[in-house]
């Protein structure tokens, strides 16, 4: 299951549908507050996180996700260059820039579960 993490519902909702179309199993969640709780309570194999989000970023979701434990990979989502900076320290597989393209999205996850096999 790959949890997708935006607080964009039309973004959100590409990429759900995206994903179910390419034989995934999707799950969402609008915010890292949601994220997290989330990760609390399901096993995910991938999570695609984006930054910028109300409540709590992407950021510091992907903090408190490893901190408790959980070691999905990460695909973190960003519109912005500042971010990259805030990243630095922070253990994730892939970093891709928004506005995202489906594509680069499938063969980032597909990438990944090919080198867990």
């Amino acid at each position: 299951m790959i949890l997708i993490v935006d607080d964009e519902p039309a973004v959100r909702l590409a990429m759900e549908r995206w994903m179910r179309l390419r034989g995934f199993e999707p799950d969402t969640a609008t915010d890292g507050m949601e994220a997290v709780e989330k990760c609390r309570l399901n096993r995910y194999e991938i999570i695609v996180m984006d930054v910028e989000m109300p409540r709590m970023d992407g950021i510091e979701a992907i903090q408190v996700i490893k901190r408790e434990g959980c070691h999905a990979p990460i695909i973190v989502l960003t519109g912005f260059v500042h971010d990259l900076e805030r990243l630095r320290g922070i253990s994730v597989e892939v970093v891709l820039a928004k506005p995202i393209r489906m594509q680069e999205l499938e063969n980032a996850i597909r990438n990944i579960i090919a080198t867990a096999c």
